[in-house]
């Protein structure tokens, strides 16, 4: 009789992870958000996104995306919000330079931007609309 497990045991098994921890999901969801928005290619390049997670395949990160794009619509458009209204805050204060568009946008730096500051903590609270101080001298 074949013993089963003596064949099981000789073959190496493939490493499964089933699941995105929370950090990994949050980075998928404002990565995509910040590579569509700025980025502009037609497709999203999945392996820009290996910087930022680099033991995950680019598949298994389109898989997320696309989870994350039909589950939680909501998150992504406050993310973006509070991104775009963080940053142009910034950009006003002049403590960020413009970001630079195309195939020379720098994702880690404006993921660790975002991050680093604190701002996910602004996204549970209710949007105040922005607008830039502007002022006019009379001539």
């Amino acid at each position: 009789m074949l013993n089963l497990a003596y064949l099981v045991a000789g073959i190496p098994h493939k490493r499964i992870r089933a699941s995105f921890t929370r950090k990994e999901h949050r980075k998928v969801l404002q990565a995509v958000s910040l590579i569509k928005k700025y980025v502009g290619y037609r497709h999203v390049p999945w392996a820009m996104l290996k910087t930022l997670l680099p033991d995950r395949k680019a598949t298994s990160i389109k898989r997320r995306w696309e989870f994350i794009e039909v589950n939680d619509r909501e998150q992504i458009t406050t993310f973006m919000a509070v991104f775009e209204r963080k940053y142009a805050e910034a950009l006003e204060r002049r403590e960020v330079k413009p970001i630079v568009d195309a195939h020379d946008f720098d994702l880690k730096k404006w993921v660790d931007w975002y991050d680093n500051n604190g701002f996910e903590a602004e996204e549970g609270k209710p949007l105040l609309s922005y607008s830039p101080i502007i002022t006019y001298a009379n001539i």
